[in-house]
Formats: structure tokens, C-alpha cells, sequence
């Protein structure tokens, strides 16, 4: 059902009927006819209304029965309660899909509204027609002049078809963005708003766009995943393969009314976080602004894709050029460092007053010569040492003109990524003009930065290796128990019991339930102990003074009548463990996202992981070198690595942790709602890790 030739009915239609269509051309039902003659659609175009003999030049059909028969798309806007009927008459008649303008199905939330959306499924499910929507404003085709919708964003007189395919959720946010591309010379070929994605979803709208050899980048506008998550997932990486970078801007990316869970993860890991965790296993970039969003998608519709992350700024302002250097900095990118060869060459065109290090100032003599930007731009694109070359210039409206020529003879005769700030412009048609250049420009210098570093991490999260195989058979031991287990939390001594069995490393120790017990447990670890209060009520055992470190064999019995004045009615008894010294301590976590499945987590560990919120989160299962990566992401890595005379702790054994976690994750997804594992003790480089506590939750 998801194959490219069903959606061709909708982009690449032969003849079109609009249904519901009245006298007002002004009105939602009937701007399309108007949009499709301005923009030049070639088929046929019937308006299906039995009050007109004509409609905006267009002679009239009474009935759906009357429509020829290779009608492809059908553009319904009528009362939602009319709409399944019309649908199954329009798949009777053999019109191939429909897109429903109109307003009033589930998106409510009424009993009518649920009531409405059953009957047009089981309408799609009899007969095969392809759906978008209801509740959408339609789709555009602009290399095909499909002009299919009624957004406002088709009124201008002329459009211009370009590399980009938006697939937006909301309507008018779409047209927004369509509109502002086309004002700033962006040319944008596929526009699909899904609306309520009742049958065809964006994963549906992503798939086709990808595989038009038209398109270099798609844009999306998410608010939510409206089908299977593994199908989205699978679309952005279809995506990926194909070397279409996909940037989406997704809304909600906070929840005030997200529910308390048993375990840090849980808590770490809302819905949003999933989202972020999903796009990134795709291997799409996400953006946090509308503005992010353009910027992007129009650098990457450029073709022009940076290698690397060597930064060459050549600036008519030194201070321009600090901040850039400094916004490079931050996010991860390199001033490139010139050779002493380069800063020769470059001695000899820029002024003696400016400076030839790394960012190049070419000084406010650039206003006067645009020369100097050709050779000092040539001099550094020749000599290999940059990935990326940014050009700030302000002003400059003297010589305008001839700086846009030498931008565009750079451009010509290289295909290295050029990004252009040109800021206080007074002719507002530079811009576009530059754009058509194939080259992305900017207002801001902080904007062209960011958009650098977001297409180089698109390029590295590319280079990472593909999600790997669950090896077979792994950890069935582990999940065969569990699945004998009833629903619910675990104690961590059971928990441990079963993670022991599988290989993973614990301490050595046992529950006991006598303080007699307790005094030989103690001894039997090494006289140096860790005593915790076991009970599925308690799993944060701390918080109630539940846990107590150091305990000597002397003072094992008296320990233990204090644990046991805090026992609840479920207490198993005491965890008796050896004491690990010297470590430092990070967590693991699993988590079941409700769209997306299991995800693993891995942060700096203790009681407030959920105040420093220092974590790496991914879909699970993540290879060992994505774990290496997560963990090299944390802002207290360098902790790890061993700062301020710390011993370098086991990255290494860490890494193989998270990746046997994501793989019981994955594994175990129809069994573990979420567990953590906190803290795990990292220990001395080649001295491994061990799980210190643990917490499950049984599915």
C-alpha cells in the first residue's frame, strides 16, 4: 500500500475534480480551480456542484456519477457527515485518490467526529482509495504545475519549483513556510500538509518525495507520529541511504503533565526525548525554530554538503569574525588553522591592517574593492585547508553588484561549501539573488553558524555504522524469566540475581533475612559491605535511609535490626554486597517510548540524574560504537577521561554495558517496561564496571 505509484494520483494527477465547489472563488472550496489555471496545470479540471453550469470558467458536473472516468485526485470540501458516502461514490466512479479539505472528524474529539472517521475508514479499507486527510489544505507539484490546495501561500502570480519537498502536519504553518521560501527565492517543488493522516501518513509523503530524483531535501513539520514508529524510522533512514538529508521541526517538546515514573529513566525519558532519539536513529536533523528550520533546508537544497568541520571565515569586520569563530567553537565545528604557506599567499591581497590568521580580516576595504574578496576566497579554496568557507559582509552597497558577480564566479569554480552573512543590506534583493547562485545566505552570522554545524552533524551521524542485529539467541535466558514473571516491579536482589546469570557484572553478595546472617554475608564479601533494604515498595531505598555503606563485620547485626525497624510489609529481606571503592558513578536505563519502543539511556549516575539531566538517550539497540558516542556526548565525559587528576575510568567495558542493555531493550520489548541500573560503578581504565543498583518493571 505504500508504494510511490499510489501517491502519484495525488502529484502527478491527469485530470483533477473539485468537489463542493460554489460561486465564491474566493472560498476554500474554490480557490483550487483558480490555483491550478494560474499555476498552469495541464490536465483536466471538473468542478462537481449540481447548483452551477459553470465554475471559474470551468463548465460544471452535477454528480460524481457524470465525472469522466480517469479522473485521478478528487479535492472534496463538503460537510465532514457527507464525506463517506461522497469517498465510496468516488471510488466507484475509479478516481484513485482523494484529498479531503474539510474539517470536522477526529481532530474534535466528538463522539460525531469518531463516529465519522470509522465509516471513512472502513470505506478506504472496502475499496483502496487513497486518502490525505481529512482536514488538510492539499498538496502541490510544482515542477508539474499541480496546484491542489487552497492555501493563501498559492495566490502569488508566479512560483518557482525547486529542490525541496515540505511535508507539514499543520496546514497553515506549511504555507507559511512555503510562502517565506518563495519570497526569499527558495524554490520549493512538493508541499503536502496530512492533516489528520486518516489513511496516507507523513512517513507515506517522505518515501515519495525521497525517491524523486527532483528532490535534495525534504522538511518536515511534526506535531506527532501518526503511524507505526518503526515505519517512521525506516522512512528517514530510506532518506539517509539516499543521501537526502531530512530536517524536521517538531512541536511539543514539552510536557507539563507527564507522569511520575518508578525510575530516573522514566523520568529522563519523556515523549520528546523518544522523538529526539528516533530522529537521530534516522538520521534526520531536528531544528528548534522556525527560522533553524528554513535556513537549513535551504542550505542543503543547495547540494552543497561540507566534508568536514574545518571552518575558513573571511570577514569584513574582525568583530564579525570573533563571534563566528566563537559560535563555531561552541558548537563543535574548527577554525581551521592555516599553514604557514596560506598565511603567505594571503599576505599578499589582504591589507597590511587586517590579518591573515584564521578569521581572516579582510578589513572595511573590502567596500571599495570586491576584488579582494575573489582572491583572498580563491587563495584559500586552493589551498585544500578548509571544509567550509563563510563570507561576512556588511553594507557594502556601493559595490554591491560586483561583490554578488565574484560570489558567483567563486561558486562556479568550486564546489566547496560557501556560506555568505550579509547583513544591513539595502537592496533586499541581494538575497535572492545569491541564492540562485546555489549558495545559502544568511542575516545573521550566529544563524549561518548554526546551519554549518547542523549539516555537519548530519554528515557524521551518516558516517556512524547502521543499527546493528540483535545477535541471536542473546540474553533469551535473561528474557525467558522474566516472561515467567508476573507483571510489576522487582526487588534488586531478584533483578541482580537474573542480570549475574546473564554475564553482567555485579557485585558479590546475597540477600539475608537474620542478623546472624548478616554478620557471614559480610565476612564472605571481604569484612568491607554494603547493606540495602529490599522491598518492591521501596525501589528508591536511599530516600528513607534504607541503604548503609562500610558495614564491618562487627557492626552487621546491628545494622540490620536498623534496616529492620524500616521494613514494610513487603520486605524480602537485606542485600548483602561487597563495598565497591574508588569509582565513578554513572546509569543505565531502558525505557518504552509509546510510538517508538525501547530506548536506552547512559548519564552520569546518583540521586539527581533528573536535576542535571546530563544524558545520552537512544532507540535501542545501539551498536558499541554509538555507545562510545553517547557517552563521549555527556557533559561530564572529561569526569571519565579523568579531569583534575582523576584516574581515567573503563569507558571502554561502559560502552560494552550500554550496548548488552540496548540489546536486552530490544530484545525484550514485549517484556521490560523500564529499568535502571544506578549507579554503575566505573572503575579504573581496564578495571571494568559493576552495577551497584538495580530496578525493573515487568511489562
Amino acid at each position: 500500500m505504500h508504494t510511490p505509484s499510489a501517491l502519484d494520483a495525488f502529484f502527478q494527477p491527469r485530470n483533477i475534480a473539485v468537489i463542493g465547489a460554489s460561486g465564491d472563488l474566493g472560498k476554500m472550496a474554490s480557490r483550487p480551480l483558480t490555483y491550478l489555471r494560474k499555476h498552469g496545470f495541464k490536465g483536466g479540471i471538473y468542478p462537481v456542484n449540481p447548483k452551477y453550469e459553470e465554475l471559474g470558467g470551468f463548465k460544471c458536473v452535477g454528480e460524481i456519477e457524470a465525472l469522466p472516468a480517469d479522473i485521478d485526485l478528487a479535492l472534496i470540501s463538503l460537510p465532514a457527515a457527507m464525506i463517506p458516502d461522497t469517498v465510496r461514490r468516488c471510488a466507484a466512479k475509479g478516481v484513485r485518490a482523494v484529498t479531503i479539505l474539510s474539517g470536522g472528524f477526529g481532530e474534535l474529539g466528538t463522539e460525531e467526529g469518531l463516529a465519522i472517521d470509522t465509516a471513512l475508514r472502513q470505506v478506504v479499507a472496502d475499496t483502496g482509495i487513497r486518502v490525505c486527510g481529512p482536514n488538510c489544505q492539499g498538496g502541490v507539484n510544482l515542477f508539474d504545475h499541480v496546484a491542489a490546495t487552497y492555501s493563501g501561500a498559492l495566490s502569488s502570480e508566479t512560483l518557482s519549483a525547486g529542490p525541496i519537498a515540505l511535508v507539514t502536519q499543520s496546514g497553515v504553518f506549511g504555507g507559511l513556510v512555503f510562502a517565506a521560501a518563495q519570497e526569499e527565492g527558495i524554490g520549493v517543488g512538493f508541499w503536502t500538509s496530512t492533516g489528520n493522516e486518516l489513511d496516507l501518513t507523513f512517513s507515506d509523503f517522505l518515501d515519495y518525495a525521497v525517491l524523486d530524483d527532483r528532490i535534495r531535501v525534504v522538511g518536515g513539520y511534526l506535531e506527532s507520529v501518526k503511524d507505526d514508529g518503526e515505519r517512521f524510522v525506516t522512512a528517514l533512514r530510506k532518506a539517509r541511504e539516499a543521501g537526502k538529508p531530512v530536517v524536521l521541526l517538531k512541536t511539543g517538546r514539552t510536557d507539563a503533565g507527564r507522569a511520575a515514573a518508578a525510575s530516573h529513566t522514566a523520568a529522563l525519558a519523556g515523549s520528546d526525548e523518544g522523538y529526539t532519539a528516533a530522529f537521530r536513529k534516522g538520521g534526520a536533523v531536528r531544528v528548534a525554530s522556525s527560522d533553524a528550520f528554513r535556513d537549513l533546508v535551504a542550505a542543503f537544497s543547495t547540494g552543497r554538503i561540507p566534508r568536514g568541520k574545518r571552518v575558513a571565515v573571511l570577514s569584513i569586520s574582525g568583530g564579525a569574525a570573533t563571534l563566528m569563530a566563537d559560535d563555531c567553537s561552541e558548537r563543535g565545528l574548527e577554525i581551521a588553522s592555516f599553514s604557514e604557506a596560506l598565511r603567505n599567499r594571503l599576505s599578499t591581497v589582504v591589507p597590511t591592517f587586517g590579518s591573515v590568521l584564521n578569521p581572516v580580516d579582510l578589513t572595511g576595504q573590502l567596500v571599495a574593492d570586491a576584488s579582494l574578496l575573489e582572491k583572498a576566497a580563491s587563495i584559500i579554496i586552493d589551498s585544500g585547508e578548509a571544509d567550509v568557507l563563510s563570507i561576512f559582509i556588511g553594507m557594502c552597497d556601493g559595490n554591491k553588484d560586483e561583490l554578488v558577480e565574484v560570489i558567483g564566479r567563486l561558486a562556479r569554480a568550486t564546489d566547496l561549501p560557501i556560506f555568505v552573512t550579509w547583513v544591513a543590506a539595502a537592496d533586499r534583493t541581494i538575497y535572492p539573488r545569491i541564492r540562485t547562485l546555489g549558495i545559502p545566505v544568511f542575516h545573521d552570522p550566529t544563524a549561518c553558524i548554526a546551519t554549518v554545524a547542523s549539516m555537519v552533524e548530519w554528515v557524521e551521524d551518516c558516517a556512524l555504522p547502521a543499527q546493528p542485529d540483535i545477535p541471536v539467541g542473546a540474553h533469551a535466558g535473561l528474557l525467558e524469566t522474566l516472561r515467567a514473571r508476573p507483571a510489576g516491579m522487582m526487588s534488586e536482589a531478584t533483578v541482580k540475581g537474573m542480570l549475574a546469570a546473564a554475564g553482567l557484572p555485579v557485585p558479590l553478595g546475597q540477600l539475608v533475612r537474620q542478623p546472624d546472617a548478616a554478620r557471614s554475608a559480610v565476612a564472605e564479601v571481604g569484612g568491607d559491605a554494603v547493606m540495602k533494604l529490599q522491598a518492591v515498595s521501596v525501589p528508591h531505598k536511599s530516600d528513607i535511609g534504607g541503604v548503609r555503606v562500610g558495614v564491618s563485620g562487627e557492626q552487621a547485626e546491628e545494622a540490620f535490626l536498623a534496616l529492620q525497624k524500616l521494613f514494610p510489609e513487603d520486605a524480602e529481606g537485606v542485600l548483602v554486597e561487597a563495598r565497591v571503592r574508588d569509582a565513578a558513578e554513572c546509569f543505565i536505563g531502558i525505557q518504552q517510548h509509546p510510538i517508538f519502543g525501547p530506548m536506552v539511556a547512559v548519564g552520569l549516575g546518583g540521586v539527581f540524574i533528573e536535576i542535571f539531566r546530563d544524558v545520552a538517550i537512544r532507540l535501542a539497540p545501539v551498536s558499541h560504537a554509538e555507545a562510545v558516542t553517547m557517552i563521549q556526548g555527556l557533559q561530564g565525559y572529561p569526569i571519565l577521561q579523568g579531569a583534575r587528576g582523576q584516574k581515567p575510568r573503563d569507558i571502554e567495558a561502559l560502552a560494552r554495558l550500554v550496548q548488552q542493555v540496548s540489546e536486552i531493550a530490544a530484545a525484550g520489548r514485549d517484556t521490560i517496561q523500564e529499568m535502571d541500573l544506578n549507579p554503575v560503578f566505573v572503575q579504573a581504565q581496564g578495571s571494568g564496571v559493576v552495577i551497584g543498583d538495580a530496578l525493573l518493571v515487568r511489562k
